[in-house]
């Protein structure tokens, strides 16, 4: 039997509210045979560049690492680069503007003004401290054409795979210690989630578009309710040991493709 490593990551206060039972849908993808698991990341090389992928968050927040493995600049052209869900594509180069603000604050120098004469004060008036405040105001347009310097890399996370809870009478919503079906196993063909990341670019001046294009799919569903998958561990500090905290222990083999979503019962 392969063993499982178990990931885990802190709880906040309100996972343990004795009000409402809290409960974790995970979600485990599957990616093509051009991608390998790697470290933390699942990833994609050719000849120009790696691409590392990271889901592990609410929601799976699709956070990707480009790396640049040529002695040119590496071009991505934003706005022919899609993130695709079950077939609608979303675009990368959405054509916004934000405002950047700097603010500089400066205290204006105070004076003494004194009349009188051999120094004996006869009459005086004083200066005050007065904060005056600076502001810049500076509009950024989103760039259509992200650069990438030679050997380094740049990272994008513009969208999430699916913030929603899955539900399917196969599928016990609000299972228990004694549940057995609260896991789901889909295959490519009827998996609810399919999704791909396809990248445009070029290397320097070079006129010839090359993509990428990086596939997933769900394989497995599963609820828990925190309090089967809830562990108490020691927390330390220099070797000592100055308290506990609550964390979940997700029986899975890598986060990397992986990603989950919170819901509660109230009582």
């Amino acid at each position: 039997m392969k063993i499982r490593l178990y990931i885990m990551f802190a709880l906040t206060t309100m996972l343990f509210t004795s009000c409402s039972k809290i409960y974790q849908q995970l979600y485990e993808t599957k990616f093509d045979d051009d991608m390998k698991q790697l470290d933390n990341y699942v990833v994609y090389e050719n000849e120009d560049c790696t691409i590392s992928y990271d889901f592990w968050s609410m929601g799976g927040e699709v956070k990707l690492l480009i790396y640049n493995k040529t002695d040119s600049i590496m071009y991505i052209d934003l706005a022919n680069s899609f993130f695709i869900k079950n077939g609608k594509s979303y675009q990368y180069f959405r054509n916004r503007q934000w405002s950047e603000t700097t603010n500089r604050q400066n205290r204006q120098s105070f004076a003494f003004v004194y009349a009188g004469s051999n120094y004996n004060i006869t009459n005086y008036s004083v200066g005050t401290f007065t904060d005056v405040l600076y502001s810049n105001s500076l509009t950024v347009n989103e760039q259509r054409i992200m650069a990438i310097a030679p050997h380094s890399y740049r990272g994008i996370s513009e969208y999430k795979i699916y913030d929603d809870i899955y539900v399917d009478c196969e599928l016990t919503k609000y299972p228990n210690q004694k549940s057995k079906n609260n896991s789901l196993e889909f295959n490519e063909n009827n998996t609810p989630l399919k999704f791909s990341n396809y990248m445009s670019y070029y290397i320097g001046s070079s006129e010839r578009r090359n993509v990428t294009d990086n596939r997933f799919y769900v394989f497995r569903i599963s609820n828990y309710s925190n309090k089967q998958i809830k562990k108490i561990v020691d927390v330390k500090e220099c070797g000592k040991r100055v308290g506990t905290e609550r964390i979940l222990v997700f029986p899975i083999e890598h986060t990397s493709n992986s990603f989950y979503n919170q819901y509660m019962l109230t009582e």
